[in-house]
């Protein structure tokens, strides 16, 4: 993380996540389906994603909304 601390553009940053829910490996949440929004960035928005806010709230049992809201 020392390479290019003094460029802010290419610099790289931590971040910190609170896990709202989680399983355990052996139970991964995963549906093959090209209908859901599968990024590679390492943040991505859910905005106009319905099938993929109604797979995480179905599989985790959460209401992402709810959560958003608290923040």
């Amino acid at each position: 993380m020392g390479e290019k601390s003094d460029d802010p553009v290419r610099s790289e940053y931590v971040c910190l996540v609170e896990w709202i829910k989680t399983v355990p490996r052996a139970e991964a949440k995963r549906r093959n389906t090209p209908k859901l929004y599968t990024p590679t960035h390492v943040r991505a928005s859910l905005d106009r994603q319905p099938n993929t806010v109604a797979f995480l709230e179905s599989a985790f049992g959460v209401n992402l909304r709810e959560i958003a809201a608290r923040e």
